[in-house]
C-alpha cells in the first residue's frame, strides 16, 4: 500500500482533500504429489493470484455556516487482477485451466450534509453511488441520520440507509471451461449486491 495526501485550503471555511494510491497483494498456492515408491516430488498445481488497485479520491470540504457543514466528492479506482492456474494429472503435461490479464473501473460519487438544527439536534443526509465499467452496473444508495443529544451521556438516533457493494473481483472474471476447449466469462454481469 501507498499513497499521497494533498489539501488545499480555500479560504478560512473550505479545502480540498485529495489522496492518490496503490494497493497490490497476491496469493500463490503450489500443490506437490510425493510418490510412497520412492518419495520423489511431482508439481501437481498452481494457482497464482494478483490484484493491483490505483485510487484518487478527492472531496470538498466547507462549513457554509455555523449550522451547515458540506462534502461532496468522487473516487475512482483502476482495477487490474491476473489470474493464473493450471493443473498436472498422472504426471502428464500441464493443462492450462486460467492464465488471464483483466482490468476494470469502479468509479463511486457521494455527497454528505450535517445541519445542527441546535446545540441538542442535528440531521446526516446524504447520497452515495457507484459505477462498475465491466459491467456498466450502477447503484445509487441515500443515507439519512437523526441524532438527539439528551443529556451529556445519552443520546437518541435513528437512521437509515441503503448500502452497495461489488463482489470480489476474481467473481466477475471467472472462466467457466466449455467442452470445445473456449471459455465463458459467466458471472460478468453480476450486479452489486445491496442492503438497507
Amino acid at each position: 500500500l501507498a499513497g499521497l495526501k494533498h489539501t488545499i485550503r480555500l479560504g478560512s471555511k473550505s479545502f480540498v482533500n485529495t489522496i492518490i494510491g496503490a494497493t497490490y497483494s497476491a496469493s500463490n498456492f503450489e500443490l506437490d504429489t510425493i510418490t510412497q515408491s520412492d518419495d520423489t516430488k511431482v508439481r501437481t498445481q498452481e494457482n497464482k493470484t494478483e490484484q493491483i488497485r490505483y485510487s484518487v479520491n478527492s472531496s470538498f470540504n466547507s462549513k457554509i455556516n455555523a449550522r451547515l457543514f458540506i462534502k461532496p466528492g468522487i473516487i475512482a479506482e483502476l482495477i487490474n487482477l491476473i489470474l493464473f492456474y493450471r493443473v498436472k494429472e498422472s504426471n502428464a503435461s500441464w493443462n492450462q485451466i486460467w492464465d488471464f490479464n483483466d482490468a476494470t473501473n469502479l468509479i463511486q460519487g457521494y455527497a454528505h450534509a450535517k445541519y445542527s438544527f441546535s446545540d441538542k439536534l442535528t440531521l446526516n443526509i446524504g447520497v452515495h453511488s457507484q459505477h462498475l465499467t465491466l459491467n456498466n452496473s450502477t447503484s445509487v444508495g441515500p443515507r439519512v441520520g437523526l441524532k438527539y443529544q439528551l443529556n451529556e451521556k445519552n443520546t437518541i438516533s435513528l437512521g437509515y440507509g441503503m448500502h452497495s457493494q461489488m463482489q470480489p473481483l476474481d467473481a466477475y472474471f471467472y472462466r467457466s471451461l466449455n467442452t470445445n476447449g473456449t471459455y465463458d466469462q459467466t458471472n460478468k454481469e453480476l450486479g452489486f449486491t445491496t442492503s438497507q
